[in-house]
């Protein structure tokens, strides 16, 4: 499946959250490629059409995701709850 318009961050991260047992960096790439496509591009509150290995390093370094054990985890002490801005930014996700 591909995509032309930016995935907002939030859905990857909804992505990680839900996983079960939760997923190696490279079963992350692979989910990424089955639901968006290979060639996805991402976007944030602030930025867009960044690809997923930038977005991955911007939430690392910001502390919203962290790598457990070779595993992506979510650290939702540090991810906004969507509420009280808009995340849309006039694109479809």
């Amino acid at each position: 499946m591909q995509t032309e318009t930016n995935v907002h961050a939030h859905d990857l991260l909804d992505l990680i959250d839900a996983a079960e047992p939760a997923l190696t960096v490279e079963a992350l790439i692979e989910a990424v490629d089955q639901r968006w496509g290979a060639s996805a591009l991402f976007c944030t509150c602030s930025t867009s059409n960044i690809a997923l290995t930038d977005l991955m390093q911007f939430l690392v370094s910001h502390g919203k995701v962290m790598l457990v054990d070779g595993k992506v985890m979510l650290n939702k002490s540090h991810v906004c709850s969507n509420h009280g801005h808009d995340h849309d930014h006039g694109q479809k996700h």
